[in-house]
């Protein structure tokens, strides 16, 4: 995903690089997974890389790449965040997508959380610490939370 999106920065540039006459194949695109899901999927630093080669602010070079990027089926929605960050949110398709290709390739895939510190683990951890209950042969968990 984060090559789709690279891509998809690349080509937005050609807009940059005919409206101010400027070379950026120098110009390195990051694209980086957010750790909070709240600031979208992905993020992108571009816009103020880009505003010191062009000596524009940040957010109207992030508005006009927005334009190019807003064409893309496989972005739900992009913002722009504090001085010019970029954050992509992925449609639907795009993450179900990802799943079939997981499927279809037989790739190996592992999904953790760090769930130590929910009430309930912290009491099951303490129940078998102090063995109040018997040796544990198999555990099957199923957890799921509802964010608006």
């Amino acid at each position: 995903m984060k090559e789709l999106l690279r891509d998809a920065l690349t080509d937005s540039l050609k807009s940059l690089k005919e409206q101010y006459d400027v070379d950026l194949s120098t110009i390195k695109i990051e694209v980086k997974e957010n750790k909070e899901k709240d600031f979208g999927d992905f993020s992108t630093n571009l816009a103020l890389v880009l505003s010191k080669k062009l000596s524009e602010q940040p957010k109207k070079i992030a508005e006009i790449l927005l334009g190019e990027l807003d064409k893309k089926e496989f972005i739900d929605r992009i913002d722009i965040a504090g001085p010019g960050f970029i954050n992509f949110f992925l449609s639907q398709t795009s993450r179900t997508e990802i799943l079939k290709t997981v499927n279809k390739e037989k790739l190996i895939t592992q999904m953790g959380c760090n769930m130590r510190f929910d009430p309930c683990i912290k009491k099951i951890k303490s129940l078998i610490q102090k063995k109040t209950v018997g040796k544990i042969i198999s555990v099957q968990v199923e957890n799921s939370s509802y964010l608006p």
